[in-house]
């Protein structure tokens, strides 16, 4: 598990060095919304998928963790 993570955040890094804060910030909350949007389709579905609501859990919470970063350096305060 500690590898799938890690190796979640060092892509996201890598990417993430690419492009302009501003950029970053944008993409950060417009897929945190899609996963939020999608996380409550899931769980209203008729036969909920454990598996994708999972799934969709860990990505908001690995970009809700992205975005309190990000509010740091917008800040210029270290999160």
């Amino acid at each position: 598990m500690r590898t799938d993570t890690h190796s979640r955040w060092k892509a996201a890094l890598s990417a993430a060095a690419r492009q302009t804060l501003a950029e970053r910030w944008r993409n950060t909350v417009h897929a945190l919304r899609v996963a939020e949007l999608e996380y409550r389709a899931l769980y209203s579905a008729h036969e909920i998928d454990i598996q994708a609501l999972r799934k969709t859990a860990q990505r908001i919470h690995d970009l809700t963790q992205l975005r309190t970063v990000l509010a740091g350096e917008i800040g210029g305060k270290p999160a």
